[in-house]
């Protein structure tokens, strides 16, 4: 069996799917993560008059469930949104109350995969500027991390597990440091 499912945020990189828009909703980075590391998330909420900007899937039950694993403090809600010329009820990820914060910045490494999603599968300009707009802006910790992180990537290949501690640890000394 499928579904259809609206998809925004992170969820859109790597997703093959259609644009598609939520009408009187908006995408807020108000959902919380870790502090220093990764400390908003994108969160679909109300908001009349405006629009939420996603990507529309048609999905197996057993894929989308596996999409979504990963997704604590979200529920699923029924949504109508437009795509290709017409309205489709499909499932979207709305964020618990309980997990909601004021808004903030997300990290870069969010933001990255934010601009890869929509620019993949073609949103609009304005969508992509507002992820790139996060991606400069980002939290202060992620933006001094993302350069320590791509050393480590360009002399081993990869980011293995030492490399990932020594730049979170180093990352939150500086944010200590700056804070001062």
């Amino acid at each position: 069996m499928s579904r259809k499912a609206f998809v925004y945020g992170a969820l859109m990189d790597g997703l093959v799917g259609r644009p598609a828009v939520l009408r009187d909703h908006a995408t807020r980075f108000t959902a919380t993560g870790l502090p220093w590391l990764e400390p908003r998330f994108l969160a679909l909420e109300p908001a009349p008059g405006e629009e939420a900007h996603g990507v529309l899937l048609e999905l197996e039950e057993d894929h989308w469930r596996a999409v979504i694993a990963h997704e604590d403090g979200y529920t699923e809600a029924l949504v109508l949104v437009w795509a290709d010329g017409a309205h489709h009820e499909a499932t979207a990820l709305v964020l618990d109350p309980a997990h909601r914060a004021a808004e903030g910045l997300p990290s870069g490494r969010y933001a990255d995969r934010l601009v890869r999603g929509a620019l993949a599968s073609g949103l609009p300009e304005h969508v992509v500027e507002r992820y790139r707009d996060a991606q400069r802006r980002g939290s202060p910790v992620t933006r001094w991390l993302r350069p320590l992180v791509a050393v480590v990537r360009r002399g081993t290949g990869h980011v293995g597990l030492g490399a990932a501690v020594i730049a979170v640890v180093l990352g939150i000394l500086l944010a200590l440091w700056a804070q001062r």
